[in-house]
């Protein structure tokens, strides 16, 4: 009986360790600007020069070229329209067959028993109202008379109306009423008035709106979306009290329209960043490749993941561990990120199937003076390519990594990632342990929602189609 030989792989395609390095050469600090700039007007060039006919066969020819991040292309994409050849419709379309066969075994939502960041404090006023959208629920926020931070249910029991469109302050400070008949609750949900049906209506103390429990740290307002009694957010979350309890913060959101479940895998994907992100200021000199380990932490509610070996070429910036943690957040250290930001949390809330909000939850450097505080956030604005409110992509910016890079990458995805399409490779180990741990926690929840005979509460179900116009 013989051995099948393997394969033959023709000598110029051969995998070796010198190839790997060519293709994806560690790029020093100093170079990293001027080698992006330097690819964006080779680009440029090739472009211009293969419109002349007498020219075009000087630069229209096969050429091996070092692996690079092709921002500026990506960026091109990012904000081109669904329904071009480069980027197609059904890209953008949720695949709802899939969603509602699966959605039992699958978070397509998200964990409900979780705490998760809805709205920052400054944005939250007294009297006023701010609709938010998490984990499909539709979400109502306001202050009572005590400034204390309420959210119910945006529906009024009564006949329907979104709650966002009523009043704070009608009956009483820090009371939330109807507009269309003057139906009023109290940050608890309990219904203390009905304007339309005059005083000592039978309604107060028997309608009730859903409520969510609240908790604020530091400038964000926390909602917990789940069934159960909460547990203490400060007490009971991983590095809650070091991340909350830092003495300079810095709070961003940023939403993207496709699925938390897309960004999922890239929490533990190092391997990708030595790739897509090789000029992307935090990434400086990322190894692309290597043997990775991991382990459970905090009772199974995270995982650790890191590189078994050293980076012969760590760069200015590198990550060479992650830690992951449920519902669906990213915890650095003190340390993990060079420069003026310090330990913190990168989470993903589902808004609903197809999109989610990215919360970047980070400590701040203290440089001991007011001023050189104030000269590192402006530091950490250049640095996210933030300037006067506004997004500006510059190369090798952190904005230019996602809109040049990870949303890209995550959104040609589709807009829910496909796991029953997917092929993985023994790089893929920690995606599929985290894809386990997750779908084990929100199967767990689903049962007890069946035991409790509320198997209906939280379904998915696919919008009804729009009628034809005219």
């Amino acid at each position: 009986m013989t051995t099948a030989e393997a394969p033959r792989i023709p000598e110029e395609h051969e995998d070796t360790a010198e190839r790997h390095a060519a293709a994806l050469p560690s790029i020093p600090a100093p170079a990293r600007i001027q080698q992006v700039l330097a690819q964006q007007a080779k680009e440029w060039g090739v472009s211009v020069l293969s419109r002349f006919p007498s020219l075009k066969p000087l630069v229209d020819k096969p050429r091996t070229q070092p692996m690079k991040s092709g921002a500026y292309r990506l960026y091109q994409w990012w904000k081109s329209p669904y329904g071009v050849p480069e980027k197609p419709a059904s890209v953008g379309e949720v695949p709802w067959d899939y969603v509602e066969e699966n959605q039992d075994k699958i978070p397509f939502q998200g964990l409900r028993e979780y705490w998760y960041p809805a709205i920052e404090s400054k944005d939250l006023m007294h009297n006023e109202l701010k609709p938010v959208t998490m984990l499909g629920d539709n979400i109502v926020l306001f202050r009572d008379a005590d400034g204390r931070a309420r959210a119910l249910q945006n529906r009024c029991p009564h006949r329907g109306p979104l709650l966002s469109l009523g009043q704070v302050g009608v009956w009483a400070p820090g009371t939330l009423t109807c507009r269309y008949h003057g139906m009023t609750f109290d940050g608890d949900g309990e219904c203390v008035a009905f304007l339309a049906d005059g005083p000592n209506s039978n309604a107060c103390g028997k309608v009730r709106a859903r409520s969510y429990p609240v908790e604020e740290h530091r400038g964000v307002v926390l909602v917990y979306m789940g069934d159960k009694e909460p547990p203490s957010f400060m007490e009971t979350f991983p590095h809650a009290q070091t991340v909350f309890g830092q003495k300079l913060m810095m709070v961003q959101q940023l939403d993207l329209p496709y699925s938390h479940l897309n960004m999922l895998d890239n929490t533990v994907d190092m391997t990708h960043v030595g790739c897509l992100h090789r000029t992307c200021s935090l990434f400086n000199g990322q190894k692309p490749a290597g043997d990775m380990e991991f382990e459970e932490i905090f009772d199974g509610r995270g995982l650790h993941v890191w590189y078994t070996e050293p980076d012969e070429h760590p760069g200015t910036f590198s990550i060479d561990h992650i830690e992951w943690l449920l519902p669906n957040l990213v915890y650095h250290a003190p340390g993990d990120l060079a420069g003026p930001l310090d330990e913190g949390y990168f989470w993903f809330v589902p808004r609903d199937v197809g999109s989610f909000t990215g919360w970047l939850i980070m400590g701040k450097t203290d440089f001991g003076t007011p001023m050189r505080n104030s000269l590192a956030a402006q530091a950490i604005n250049l640095m996210m390519g933030r300037f006067f409110g506004r997004i500006y992509p510059w190369p090798g910016s952190i904005t230019s990594c996602i809109y040049g890079g990870d949303a890209v990458l995550q959104a040609a995805q589709g807009r829910v990632a496909r796991w029953d399409m997917d092929r993985l490779a023994r790089t893929d180990r920690p995606v599929v342990k985290i894809r386990r741990m997750l779908q084990a926690a929100h199967q767990e929840e689903v049962a007890e929602r069946k035991a409790r005979d509320e198997q209906k509460v939280h379904r998915i179900r696919r919008p009804e189609p729009e009628p034809p116009s005219g």
